[in-house]
């Protein structure tokens, strides 16, 4: 959720906005979606623990996915994203 991320480029997921359909990469979910408090490196705040890699595969899929769609403690839940965006952004947080 760390500052230094690999991300692969076939990550993406589509999504629709005013009728045209644009390709969001894991780190452009990441940017619209988690950055504010984890910072824009992942690299965490006051408030919002640091996301580097370690901290991801200390995590399974499902956990990580459920805590995206649902939030944990105080983060709040993305249930707005969709499948695609929550896939591309699981990818991107575990520098694949």
């Amino acid at each position: 959720m760390a500052a230094c991320g690999a991300q692969s480029s076939d990550s993406s997921a589509p999504v629709a906005q005013n009728g045209v359909t644009q390709t969001l990469t894991g780190s452009d979910v990441y940017q619209m979606s988690c950055a504010r408090c984890h910072g824009a490196n992942r690299e965490g705040k006051t408030d919002a623990p640091k996301l580097d890699t370690v901290r991801m595969a200390s995590l399974g899929d499902q956990p990580l996915r459920f805590t995206i769609q649902y939030g944990k403690g105080r983060m709040r839940g993305f249930g707005g994203l969709t499948q695609a965006q929550v896939d591309v952004l699981v990818a991107y947080l575990r520098g694949e």
